[in-house]
Order: structure tokens, then C-alpha cells, then sequence
């Protein structure tokens, strides 16, 4: 298994904010600006609002593609602060 980190920063933007990974892997943000969420579009994980330093872990088992958003600065469909997981 890998781990795969994403920035969550001001001003508003995920580092990077596509990422491709396998299934089993796992995607860590950090943040390193306030007042942002890890969001998925589905609903299966969500970090809340949070603020540095803070990170957020979600592990993908199966593959797909999964998309997430800022809940503050975005939303789902690639609306804003957002990105995708490409889970192979």
C-alpha cells in the first residue's frame, strides 16, 4: 500500500488536486490554510471544516474515480476548490 499527499492551501487550491492511485492506497491532505473540507461528492467522507495544522486520511478499495470539493469554496462536480482520486 502507498500514500498519496495532497496540500490543502490558501488560496484556495488542492496540491495536487488529481491524483492517481491503487486500490488499497491511501490519500492524506494537509492543510496548510484555514477554513477548508475534504468533501467527497458521494458522501462517503467528509473532513469538516478545519484549519492548519490538520490532516485528513481516506483509504480507496475499489477503483474508480471520486471526486471531492472544499465545502466552503466548491462543490461537488468539480465546482471550485475541488480535485478527483483515480483509484486503479
Amino acid at each position: 500500500m502507498a500514500n498519496q499527499t495532497v496540500s490543502v492551501d490558501d488560496p484556495m487550491s488542492f496540491d495536487p488536486p488529481n491524483v492517481n492511485i491503487k486500490a488499497g492506497d491511501t490519500v492524506t491532505w494537509n492543510w496548510s490554510g484555514s477554513g477548508h473540507s475534504v468533501t467527497s461528492d458521494d458522501g462517503t467522507f467528509d473532513s469538516d471544516v478545519q484549519s492548519a495544522p490538520f490532516t485528513f486520511s481516506q483509504t480507496f478499495s475499489t477503483a474508480g474515480t471520486f471526486g471531492y470539493y472544499c465545502k466552503v469554496h466548491g462543490d461537488a462536480g468539480g465546482i471550485g476548490m475541488s480535485g478527483t482520486v483515480v483509484v486503479s
